[in-house]
């Protein structure tokens, strides 16, 4: 039986030098009964926490998800601070580019997540039978101040994602699991 991710601190993630290596590991620890696990990560822009989000669930699970993002207003480029981020944590999102929520619209996933901020204008949805998950995270774009504090603000976004991300693929572990075992018997 596998054992629910590793509680390791988020800041000492981000700044070990072997943080990669060891994240590529950290997808061997699950696995998936069943048909593949889709997951749609959503924001506004699809510049940053949805595609770092996308990037890190396909890091963590060296493949094991279909996982993709989107923005219900997809901006032009993704932010070059959340590429960097991510590249201190292993990820590569130098192909990525900002995809919109309408070609994701009528396809089922295991999980939708909401990325957003309780107080932005507007709210995020997804239609269909998928379930859907609400992350309050604000958006690292909009973070004022200094390089320095804006570099910041997209590393701790990083480090919050990956730990909810490796939370969440325990969880839909848990629940192919226990859908696995419940089923009757064919006859």
């Amino acid at each position: 039986m596998n054992e629910a991710p590793d509680s390791r601190s988020t800041e000492s993630a981000t700044t070990s030098p072997d943080t990669a290596q060891e994240t590529r590991l950290q997808g061997q620890q699950w696995r998936f009964a069943g048909p593949p696990v889709r997951q749609l990560f959503l924001c506004r822009n699809n510049s940053a926490r949805s595609q770092m989000a996308e990037a890190l669930t396909r890091l963590l699970t060296s493949g094991q998800v279909e996982v993709y993002s989107a923005g219900s207003h997809p901006a032009a480029q993704i932010h070059p601070e959340a590429v960097r981020a991510l590249a201190r944590l292993g990820a590569d999102m130098s192909q990525h580019i900002p995809k919109s929520l309408d070609q994701f619209q009528g396809q089922s996933f295991d999980r939708v997540v909401l990325l957003h901020a309780r107080d932005e204008e507007e709210e995020l949805s997804f239609q269909g039978t998928s379930k859907v998950v609400p992350w309050d995270f604000a958006d690292p774009v909009k973070k004022s101040g200094t390089a320095e504090e804006q570099t910041r603000a997209f590393q701790a976004l990083g480090a919050e994602l990956m730990m909810r991300i490796r939370l969440l693929l325990a969880l839909i572990e848990r629940e192919r699991r226990e859908q696995r075992t419940s089923r009757p018997p064919i006859t």
